[in-house]
């Protein structure tokens, strides 16, 4: 499990622990009934528009059955979100940290192309410039070379 996984199940539980979230809905669905309110009445001023009343009838019955199952959909859609990188960590990578392996992939071609790598500069033009960034930072040169390359 993620730190980050943790961490925000944590506040998730605090919130649920509270009672937070039930008034919370609540106060939604009374601004929702007064705002469905309004569009009855503003069908009725333009002299009983039954489109506009038929569509504000969906968009706010909608938004209700959104409000009524939030918190559910919330949870499993984090639930789903949460497993499929879980799956990621464990199965794709073997569990190893990808920047490192990219980092060391970038290091293995500038070992074996040496500085030519850097001629993608003249012929990659800003793509060119961005790879040689990347390079030039998973290099074995020296840290102090590495930054003063890095900012030239």
């Amino acid at each position: 499990m993620f730190y980050y996984e943790q961490f925000f199940q944590t506040a998730l539980n605090g919130i649920d622990r509270s009672n937070i979230m039930p008034v919370t809905i609540q106060i939604a669905q009374v601004i929702l009934l007064i705002s469905f309110l309004v569009a009855v009445y503003e069908s009725f001023i333009r002299g009983g528009d039954v489109r506009m009343l038929g569509v504000a009838a969906v968009k706010y019955v909608g938004l209700g059955l959104v409000l009524l199952g939030y918190a559910t959909g919330f949870r499993d859609i984090n639930g789903m979100f949460s497993a499929f990188a879980d799956f990621i960590a464990n199965h794709m990578t073997g569990g190893t940290d990808v920047f490192k392996i990219w980092l060391a992939d970038l290091r293995d071609h500038f070992n074996q192309f040496g500085y030519r790598a850097f001629f993608d500069l003249v012929a990659g033009g800003f793509a060119g410039l961005i790879g040689s960034i990347f390079i030039i930072v998973s290099s074995d040169l020296p840290v102090d070379l590495r930054c003063v390359l890095l900012f030239l």
